[in-house]
C-alpha cells in the first residue's frame, strides 16, 4: 500500500521547522535538527508506520513525511484533545477562536475556565478549553493535583496569539494518524513490527542527585519504568523494528541503553527554575536497529524524495492539498 504524500506545510518565518500549537514540557523543537536525520534515515517498510508512545506535543511528527502513524501518551485530557481536533477539524478550530481575545486574557476568565473544565464531564468542551488553558497557563504547564484537578495558576502573558494556522497544519495531519487507547507505553512499543520506526521521549532520567525531572503525571515515570523501555525497545529491534529513544546523557542512561548506537549531543536549556540560567545539557539518541533484516525497506526519509519526483509526473491521481 502506498503511504500519504507528505503534506505541504507552512512553516513559520526564520524556522525551518513545523510549530505544534501547544506548549508542553520537553518540547522538541531544539533537538529537531539531530533527531529529524536520524528517524529519516532508518529502514520503514511498505506497510512500516511511524509510532510514538509519548505523544506529547506532536512536534517531532510534525516534521516528518507523513506516512502513517500511531501516537499515544499517558495524559488522557491531551489525547482527548488531539481526538477532537481529528474528528471535527476546521468546525472545531473555528469554535475556538472566541477564546482567545484579549478580555479573555485575564486571571478572571482563566480562573473560570479552569472551574469549568475541571467541573465538565463533556470530552469537547473539555477540549476546548484544554487549548485555551494550555496557552494561558504558567509556562503552558500541565499539572494536576493527586485528586486529577488541573491547578496551573494563570501564566500573566501580555499577548496570547489563536495558533489558527498551526491547529489547521495538525488537524490534517491527524488525518493519516492512529490515536491509540490512552495507556502504558509499552504495550505500544510491544505492537511495532518489521518494517515501523518508533520513537520515544520518556522523562529523562535526572541530570544529576539534585535535580530530578523523572515526573509525569501524577503517578511520575521512574527507574522501573526506565528499565522497561530499554528492554521493549530490544525486543522491538528483534522483531524488526528501528527504535530512537531521546534521554539525557549519563552513566546511568547509558546503562540503560548498553545495547544501542549512542549518538550524544548538547543542547541549550533552561536549568534554573526561574529559568535565567541557561546552559548546555548533555543528551543523547539511543538507536536500536533492526536485527532482522526488513524486506523492501527504504529510507523513512526517502519519501519526501519520492513526493518531488512523483510532482513533476503527469498523474491521474487527486494531489493532496
Amino acid at each position: 500500500m502506498m503511504a500519504p504524500s507528505p503534506l505541504r506545510l507552512s512553516t513559520p518565518a526564520r524556522s525551518p521547522w513545523v510549530r505544534s500549537p501547544l506548549k508542553w514540557a520537553g518540547g522538541k523543537t531544539r533537538v529537531l535538527p539531530t533527531l529529524v536525520p536520524v528517524l529519516e534515515a532508518l529502514p520503514l517498510g511498505p506497510k512500516g508506520r511511524f509510532i510514538e508512545p509519548f505523544a506529547g506535543s506532536l512536534t517531532v511528527l510534525l516534521n516528518l513525511p507523513a506516512v502513517p502513524s500511531v501516537v499515544c501518551d499517558k495524559n488522557a485530557v491531551l489525547m482527548n484533545f488531539y481526538a477532537a481536533l481529528k474528528a471535527h477539524g476546521a468546525s472545531f478550530v473555528s469554535s475556538l477562536e472566541p477564546l482567545f481575545t484579549p478580555s479573555g486574557n485575564t486571571r478572571e476568565v482563566f480562573d473560570g475556565l479552569r472551574a469549568e473544565f475541571n467541573a465538565s464531564h463533556d470530552p469537547e468542551r473539555r477540549a476546548q478549553i484544554f487549548i485555551y488553558l494550555n496557552k494561558h497557563a504558567f509556562n503552558g504547564l500541565y499539572r494536576e493535583n493527586s485528586k486529577g484537578v488541573f491547578n496551573v495558576p494563570f501564566g500573566r502573558f501580555e499577548l496570547v496569539s489563536f495558533p489558527r494556522d498551526e491547529l489547521l497544519h495538525l488537524a490534517e495531519r491527524l488525518r493519516h494518524v492512529t490515536l491509540a487507547p490512552t495507556g502504558d507505553f509499552e504495550r505500544l512499543v510491544d505492537e511495532a513490527q518489521a518494517g515501523d520506526v518508533v520513537y520515544c521521549d520518556p522523562a529523562y532520567v535526572p541530570l544529576s542527585d539534585t535535580s530530578n525531572f523523572t515526573s509525569y503525571g501524577a503517578d511520575g515515570f521512574d527507574f522501573d519504568d526506565q528499565f522497561r523501555l530499554a528492554r521493549a525497545a530490544e525486543r522491538a529491534a528483534l522483531r524488526g523494528a528501528s527504535v530512537v529513544i531521546s534521554n539525557h546523557d549519563t552513566e546511568l542512561s547509558r546503562d540503560l541503553y548498553a545495547r544501542a548506537e549512542i549518538m550524544n549531543f548538547n543542547i541549550q536549556r533552561s536549568i534554573s527554575r526561574a529559568g535565567a540560567e541557561r546552559r548546555k545539557a548533555p543528551e543523547l539518541l539511543a538507536i536500536y536497529r533492526p536485527s532482522e533484516s526488513v524486506a523492501e525497506a527504504e529510507p523513512f526519509g526517502s519519501r519526501m524524495k519520492i513526493k518531488a519526483a512523483r510532482s513533476k509526473t503527469p498523474s491521474k491521481a487527486k494531489a493532496t492539498p
